[in-house]
């Protein structure tokens, strides 16, 4: 019986820790794109003088850029590695820049995967929302988008 009790305790955990994890990501969203100089996040300026958010000071982001031939053509292989991806919903593209999210399967944990293309390079930013490390999750997560867009790896 008390068995049976400590299941049904750590079931109602797993279910109020779910609930809650979705609240709290649901209010956070990754940061876009911003100004170099100014830190306006202006969507419509010039590209050459735009670029992702910097990770902050914790383990839980990787970022890193990428020199194409074409950048055009690296970005839309990167839109169908993420179309093809199983977990990752893409909630925004324009001419030079993405945004998809990414979704844990077992506590649902959300993080933000963006992509802005600059001429021949992309940026590319993996960011958990939520939590101090990510156990190099969104690491993999962008080796392994580059490996399935043919655009190599990070080499970091």
């Amino acid at each position: 019986m008390k068995f049976l009790i400590g299941i049904l305790l750590l079931v109602i955990l797993y279910v109020l820790l779910r609930i809650g994890i979705q609240h709290l990501s649901a209010k956070s969203t990754a940061p876009g794109i911003i100004e170099n100089a100014s830190g306006n996040s202006d969507q419509n300026s010039d590209p050459g003088s735009q670029s992702l958010a910097p990770c902050p000071d914790t383990p839980n982001c990787f970022q890193v850029e990428v020199i194409t031939e074409d950048g055009e053509s690296g970005l839309n292989a990167l839109e169908k590695a993420l179309s093809n991806t199983v977990g990752i919903t893409i909630a925004k593209r324009q001419d030079n820049y993405l945004h998809a999210t990414s979704k844990s399967s077992i506590m649902g944990y959300i993080d933000d995967l963006e992509v802005l293309r600059k001429e021949d390079r992309l940026q590319i930013r993996s960011a958990s929302r939520l939590g101090h490390s990510d156990l190099g999750a969104n690491k993999k997560r962008v080796d392994q988008l580059l490996t399935d867009a043919g655009l190599g790896t990070s080499g970091q």
